[in-house]
């Protein structure tokens, strides 16, 4: 035998963790293709394209980019150089560092973010049967009168070739507004 032989080692408490088992399984499969490419010494240089992944999942580009950028987001993987495809000058990857080793491009010491990731708060805004956010019951209220600046035609004055219409904003009444509920007013507009 040559070497010692090469594997990708899956710890328990990795994958015991809320972020791994939160994780869909394309990003799983992903890391696991990062995991690969780790010899022991060029961890924060690992080489690994958003096209290499697409292959590698049978996807596309932008469903490879997605489960990368939720590896990062989790805290499994950081990207240290930023890939860039151009047809005339480059074709160079991104790097990757996996959290879980010691970094060897600068040395440093495994730093396991994604033992730190928690599940976000369940929405109870989200309603299933629109899929849609809806605003919460005690902000919503009740407008009157037009959204937003209202236009109104009105008849000008006759000119040489007959009547003409313009279009003028028309005035609207701040009283006929409730201006209690912040939140209508701020961020729906209202």
């Amino acid at each position: 035998m040559r070497g010692r032989e090469r594997y990708v080692m899956l710890r328990h408490w990795l994958l015991e963790s809320p972020a791994w088992k939160t994780l869909p399984a394309p990003a799983q499969s992903l890391y696991i293709q990062v995991a690969k490419r780790y010899n022991g010494s060029n961890n924060g240089r690992i080489s690994y394209s958003v096209r290499e992944g697409a292959v590698a999942l049978n996807a596309s580009k932008d469903t490879a980019a997605r489960h990368l950028k939720i590896l990062v987001e989790r805290g499994f993987l950081i990207c240290t150089k930023r890939g860039a495809f151009s047809l005339k000058t480059t074709k160079e990857a991104s790097e990757w560092r996996l959290t879980e080793y010691d970094c060897d491009a600068p040395p440093a010491h495994a730093t396991k973010e994604f033992m730190h990731w928690r599940a976000p708060e369940p929405d109870t805004n989200w309603d299933p049967k629109f899929k849609t956010r809806y605003a919460p019951s005690d902000h919503t209220v009740r407008r009157i009168g037009p959204h937003g600046t209202a236009h109104r035609t009105v008849n000008a004055e006759n000119s040489e070739n007959g009547t003409t219409h313009r279009t003028a904003a028309a005035k609207i009444d701040p009283s006929r507004y409730d201006y209690r509920d912040t939140y209508s007013y701020q961020v729906l507009g209202w």
